[in-house]
């Protein structure tokens, strides 16, 4: 029988895409867009040869920015773009053959931008506003014959591979089409004749069975993107069933991603997909809002899970440093790898112009840290994270356009700047300690939300009442309410054990809510007003934190304020009011303990060890890394940017605090490997 199972999962395997024929793609594929500039061939022809014979990457995508423009008759793009191409092509066969892939991206098809001199097919009506807009409608029969010739253009190229951009797509900055051609569709799958305006209503949830509806809805405009992608791939297979394309995804648009790579794959070949998490724009905060990508990030690889290879999207447009520093799209690229990606589509180059100049920074990180990517890639296959958990709801699709993905409060605020380990998972895994606000709640069935209580969760007012609203206040033992005249406070913690070294001290507050205990709760600290210098000249006000066990043996922990009340949350005598709570729960077997601004992304590796990442999100440069880590430490190596593991110097101290011997700059990711 065993020999059974095990043929079974052999034959299984030895079936999937990946082993049925040669890879078309690299092991860690960092495929570099090109830019097409006429005139400009030898130029770019040299440098993707300097950045591949660097290690910056080992593709090439040259850009085809397709969408028709001009009517009655489109221009002939492809035409021009052909010509170019073979230039290119030419010139860079010049300087010697190498390893890397060369093939094209079709970087405009539906079109991501207003045009001067649009064609004369159907634009997608959106809606949310009932408004054209500038991109064309997938279901139009004509516009699906331009972009099948396009395909078919494209593969008479031979290029090695080929990758639609994410300008194909229906609901991210879109919010659906609602035109003609998806009214007739939607109206012949309802059964009836249903009005723009009416379906609008419906999916604004203000009509019956507006539920109904929508989901009849999302299947047309999940088919109507199907339709294209065949077309598309219809292209490529009329000159070579065996080209494999990669898709480029928007995040909203994710749930479409595992069917649409299937259609345009190619016989034989893996799924590849883009994610959609770039860090665009970033000319402020670029670091605080790290965190909150990792989410974006993760949500997206849950997804698409089924999906053989998804790239990361180090793509820092408009391509320059005034927005987005070349240490951004480093630790975006190596947090990604940690959260199932295991390649990157990357776009040096600024866009537009021929401006090599502008990405010398985003092609040397790129370059020197080449052995770096592919080292965690390979550790990444036994990588089992651990930390603050977000929740990943089970049910990440959503039939209504009009909502987007919700980004949970705790770890993009609070956690993920803290150097708690950083965690996104579902309920139903072996992560043991979630965190809470109402927003991710309201996400989560009834079933996911018992499970996680079950467990450990932190929750904060929110949390509280929106659980209370489900009828699940049973199982965190509290009631929050908001009290009528919110005041500046401090909090007295008790000396309740779960305090650990923070009993009986304070740390800054206001109150807002309050906590009413039930049965077997207990408080963790109360607030008071202090009217002078005196502590003893103050009045208690009611209770700020609570802690309660349940029946179920989940322990909960209830912050009567709203996580996104950040001058509270973030001080060093709440962290380490936190770590007590941590260590209540369980703890985590790594802890990042000094009071400064640090992202960590833990999990433990097959043999034990635990492998970290730390990013510096603070201003200030750190020369030592103090962390709490439990068990004794053998050994601790750095990675360094050839791949390479070096050792490094300890100190460790009692309560398992261990000094670290390395420095840890600004946005530049240290990586860790910890032999216990």
């Amino acid at each position: 029988m065993k020999m059974h199972i095990i043929a079974f999962i052999l034959s299984s395997l030895l079936a999937h895409p990946v082993f049925c024929a040669e890879n078309p793609y690299p092991q860690v594929p960092i495929v570099n867009i090109v830019l097409v500039v006429d005139g400009k061939e030898n130029e770019l022809a040299q440098d993707m040869k300097a950045l591949e014979v660097s290690g910056g990457c080992n593709m090439h995508a040259v850009s085809f920015t397709l969408h028709p423009e001009n009517s009655p008759k489109p221009f002939d793009k492809m035409g021009n773009y052909s010509k170019t191409y073979n230039k290119i092509l030419e010139a860079y066969h010049k300087l010697g053959e190498g390893n890397a892939k060369v093939g094209i991206l079709m970087q405009s098809i539906m079109g991501h931008w207003k045009m001067n001199k649009p064609a004369e097919f159907q634009k997608i009506v959106s809606a949310k506003t009932g408004m054209e807009l500038h991109s064309y409608c997938p279901l139009d029969g004509n516009f699906q014959a331009y972009a099948r010739d396009c395909a078919a253009r494209i593969a008479s190229l031979k290029p090695d591979f080929a990758m639609v951009d994410d300008d194909t797509r229906l609901i991210t900055g879109r919010y659906a089409c609602v035109c003609p051609l998806h009214m007739r569709a939607v109206s012949k799958k309802l059964g009836y004749e249903i009005s723009k305006d009416d379906l609008i209503k419906a999916l604004n949830s203000t009509v019956p069975d507006g539920e109904k509806i929508g989901k009849a809805f999302d299947e047309t405009i999940a088919e109507s993107m199907y339709s294209l992608m065949r077309a598309i791939r219809e292209g490529f297979d009329s000159v070579n069933p065996e080209l494999p394309v990669m898709y480029c995804q928007c995040a909203e648009d994710a749930r479409f991603s595992p069917q649409i790579s299937r259609i345009l794959a190619g016989k034989d070949n893996p799924t590849a997909c883009r994610i959609n998490n770039a860090r665009y724009w970033h000319s402020g905060a670029q670091m605080r809002t790290f965190p909150a990508n990792v989410y974006r990030t993760a949500i997206q690889t849950d997804i698409c899970r089924r999906i053989d290879i998804l790239l990361a999207e180090t793509d820092p447009y408009p391509h320059n440093k005034y927005f987005t520093g070349a240490r951004t799209l480093h630790s975006l690229f190596v947090e990604s790898i940690l959260e199932g990606c295991s390649g990157a589509k990357f776009w040096p180059n600024g866009s537009g112009i021929w401006d090599p100049e502008s990405g010398s920074d985003y092609k040397r990180i790129f370059s020197e840290n080449s052995g770096f990517y592919k080292e965690l890639a390979r550790l990444y296959k036994e990588f089992s994270p651990f930390g603050v958990t977000s929740p990943i709801p089970n049910k990440t699709t959503n039939w209504n356009p009009m909502r987007g993905f919700c980004t949970p409060k705790w770890n993009a605020i609070v956690f993920g700047r803290m150097g708690f380990p950083h965690n996104c998972a579902r309920s139903k895994t072996n992560a043991k300690i979630f965190a809470l606000d109402a927003s991710i709640i309201r996400e989560l069935s009834d079933s996911e939300l018992k499970e996680i209580l079950s467990k450990n969760a932190i929750l904060d007012a929110s949390a509280a009442i929106e659980i209370s609203k489900r009828g699940f206040e049973d199982m965190i033992g509290v009631k929050v309410e908001r009290v009528a005249q919110p005041t500046s406070a401090l909090e007295d913690l008790t000396n309740s054990a779960i305090n650990g070294p923070m009993a009986n001290l304070k740390t800054p507050s206001s109150r807002a809510f309050e906590i009413i205990l039930k049965e077997g709760a207990e408080a963790l600290s109360h607030y008071k007003v202090i009217y002078d210098c005196s502590s003893s000249n103050g009045e208690r006000m009611g209770i700020a934190a609570a802690a309660f066990e349940n029946s179920a043996g989940g322990k909960i922990a209830v912050f009567a304020a709203n996580v996104s009340d950040g001058k509270n949350m973030m001080h060093s005598s709440r962290k380490k009011m936190f770590e007590s709570i941590f260590e209540w729960f369980g703890g985590f077997p790594i802890t990042y303990t000094a009071d400064a601004e640090m992202f960590l992304r833990a999990g433990e590796l097959g043999d034990g060890s635990i492998l970290a990442h730390f990013l510096n999100l603070g201003l200030d440069p750190l020369d030592t890394l103090e962390v709490r880590i439990k068990g004794s430490v053998s050994r601790i190596e750095k990675l360094n940017p050839n791949g390479e593991w070096n050792r490094v110097k300890f100190e460790a101290e009692p309560g398992g605090i261990c000094k670290i011997d390395t420095g840890c700059e600004t946005m530049l990711p240290v990586v860790l490997r910890i032999k216990r």
